[in-house]
């Protein structure tokens, strides 16, 4: 049980990671 949380919350991260990477490169083709 508490490795599937590690596990998720490391998929979260990752998901958070690469939509930060897409909004900031969709923001410098805007600019």
């Amino acid at each position: 049980m508490y490795g599937q949380f590690i596990i998720f919350n490391l998929i979260i991260k990752g998901a958070r990671a690469c939509l930060i990477n897409i909004a900031s490169d969709n923001f410098k083709l805007l600019n």
